[in-house]
């Protein structure tokens, strides 16, 4: 790789069309999250939301998937660390945040409430 090179010049060279075959953008989001950190390694995310879908999503995901070491969510010119916020209520209620993330994640959906 030439020097010059940076991480955003390296993903234009991957061919992201798994990535464009779902229709739902939320969960098309989390594709392009999943390739990013299998793909080129990356450990660190932000993302731009004011959808509890996406945040939730986001949430189970960070639970789920080993390499996401942080996902910061950007709402109204905030950073919210959503990797210390999860943590945070699982060592809180002494709780695996796998569980939480999918028990918050399923009540979620079985209500269809929009709480944002």
């Amino acid at each position: 790789m030439n020097p010059s090179e940076t991480k955003a010049t390296k993903i234009a060279r991957f061919d992201l069309s798994p990535c464009q075959d779902d229709e739902e953008a939320d969960t098309r989001l989390i594709g392009h999250i999943s390739f990013s950190v299998s793909s080129l390694g990356i450990q660190r995310v932000v993302v731009q939301a004011t959808d509890t879908d996406v945040i939730l999503i986001c949430m189970y995901h960070l639970c789920h998937t080993d390499s996401i070491k942080e996902i910061w969510i950007q709402k109204m010119n905030k950073f919210i660390p959503l990797h210390h916020l999860v943590g945070d209520i699982c060592d809180e209620k002494h709780l695996l945040s796998e569980g939480f993330t999918e028990t918050i994640l399923t009540v979620y959906v079985l209500h269809d409430v929009t709480i944002v």
